[in-house]
């Protein structure tokens, strides 16, 4: 993973040691190479006095290690720079066309990034992207920033707008507070009860009000002042597969779709290894990438010396099952020393406990291999969260409860406690709740209340709710998990911590 920050402004706003002390709060992020560049409206560079344009990178190589791929990237007249986090893994069919156009310096996929939004726009370049990314490009003559998150959140990009119409962006919160311009001492309320209720804040919100996160499969242009965040792409579930089409055949394609995605991921100029947990998703990942690696690639594991969490035997079977080098490590309360660098390097309160595997997994995995292949969102796309079975067996069809029927006592206890949330979309989140509203009361000041004012914490899953209301009730639940506990808690998990190899998931390509 990279890290990228910069700024934009009506006038001057940081100097450029102030960008660089943003850029080495990211340097976790990027090891490999660092570079920053300032300029005033009209591309000239500035030197000593604070800048209005400026752009900083921090780079963990993996697609041509050269130094060709230094960034902040420039086209050839110098009118147009980029700074990029991710992979664009279609990039060689696009360069393969642009280069009857363009003089390329280097074989990064983020030369070819910038050539395509120089020729098409940052709509038609969302548009032809496959992969995972965040990027900022700067176009001197239409004086616009551009910022851009992939489809569904992988990369994270966080941005404050200050008081005077600039805009400040960065890959993590940490650096957009080295800016000196966030006042900590502003909570966002609603995001504090949003993470006591889920575990963590969800869609714009973070804990500081000023920060606020651009949304999966959203960009966002600042010209003159003023910012216009759209979205660029949705997920249609719940319609309807094409008439005609029988499950084989829909099984097939999904096969198909499924070895393209790993395929892609595998190519890299550095080590390229695999999360595995034993679990079907992963498992399955696994055993795509070793049949097309020919099983060269090694497998990393978390382990736990209480055997009702630990899932380590099951790992080491996929992997001795694929011919797969397999690696251990089993935490212990001899690695608590490691849990406050875990709790800060998330920048918010962040209450996910698997965070702590996740982070020993990454750092075992550094050891060995650059990038690193997950199965994350496998639940999401496939509904394999419990909470399905559970919303299924309450408000699904008539058939869909019966098959759950052996479960329903314990669950009716545990629901009708919670029959507040019996109004309309409400009742779908309290299977995905950790704490009601009636416990917060208990725990959160009257202030905190008052000081939320009409603001709802909970408007952002049911907006998604409102969004896919023709959709069937499974449908509906796995849309509003893609939109909010994925970018927002799963892979956010994944993109966070020092010296963590870039984490990507298999399973959600386009």
């Amino acid at each position: 993973m990279c890290g990228i920050v910069g700024f934009a402004g009506l006038g001057p706003t940081l100097t450029e040691s102030r960008l660089c002390r943003m850029r080495e709060a990211l340097q976790h992020r990027g090891p490999d190479d660092a570079g920053l560049a300032v300029w005033d409206l009209d591309g000239v560079p500035v030197v000593g006095a604070p800048a209005t344009i400026g752009l900083a990178h921090a780079r963990l190589s993996i697609i041509d290690l050269s130094s060709d791929g230094h960034q902040p990237m420039a086209n050839e007249d110098g009118r147009i720079h980029i700074v990029f986090n991710g992979e664009f893994y279609n990039f060689a069919e696009h360069r393969q066309r642009l280069e009857s156009r363009h003089r390329f310096a280097s074989r990064t996929d983020t030369e070819v990034l910038l050539h395509l939004f120089e020729d098409a726009g940052i709509e038609k370049t969302l548009a032809g992207i496959n992969g995972m990314f965040a990027f900022a490009v700067w176009d001197a003559d239409a004086r616009t920033l551009t910022l851009a998150r992939d489809r569904l959140g992988k990369k994270p990009l966080y941005y404050i707008q200050t008081s005077d119409g600039g805009i400040i962006f960065a890959s993590e919160i940490q650096a957009l507070i080295e800016s000196g311009l966030v006042d900590r001492a502003r909570i966002d309320t609603a995001a504090l009860v949003q993470f006591w209720t889920y575990g963590y804040s969800t869609g714009e919100r973070t804990i500081y009000q000023q920060i606020k996160r651009l949304p999966p499969g959203h960009y966002a242009v600042w010209r003159d002042g003023k910012l216009d965040v759209r979205e660029y792409w949705d997920c249609p579930f719940g319609a309807e597969p094409e008439p005609g089409r029988s499950l084989d055949s829909l099984a097939d394609e999904l096969e198909s779709l499924l070895l393209d995605a790993v395929r892609l991921r595998l190519v890299a100029d550095v080590p390229v290894g695999l999360f595995l947990s034993g679990g079907i998703d992963s498992s399955l990942i696994a055993a795509v990438a070793a049949r097309a690696s020919g099983g060269a690639l090694k497998t990393f594991s978390i382990g736990f010396s209480h055997q009702k969490f630990n899932e380590a035997p099951y790992a080491e079977a996929v992997a001795q099952h694929l011919g797969l080098p397999h690696h251990v490590l089993t935490v212990t309360e001899a690695l608590e020393p490691h849990f406050g660098e875990i709790a800060r390097q998330f920048g918010e309160p962040f209450g996910d406990s698997s965070a702590v595997a996740t982070y020993f997994v990454c750092k075992l995995a550094r050891e060995h291999v650059t990038v690193a292949l997950t199965g994350d969102a496998g639940d999401e796309l496939f509904a394999g969260y419990d909470a399905y079975a559970k919303g299924l067996l309450f408000w699904g069809s008539a058939e869909q409860r019966r098959l759950f029927a052996h479960r329903l006592t314990p669950l009716q206890k545990m629901v009708e406690c919670h029959h507040w949330l019996r109004r309309g979309d409400r009742r779908l989140t309290v299977l995905e709740r950790i704490m009601p509203p009636r416990e917060l009361r208990r725990i959160l000041s009257r202030r905190t209340w008052d000081e939320m004012g009409t603001a709802n914490p909970y408007e952002e899953r049911e907006r998604w709710y409102a969004r896919c209301g023709d959709a069937d009730l499974l449908s509906r639940m796995q849309y509003v998990n893609l939109k909010t506990y994925l970018p927002d808690d799963i892979l956010v998990k994944k993109k966070r911590g020092p010296s963590a190899p870039t984490a990507a998931s298999a399973v959600t390509s386009r």
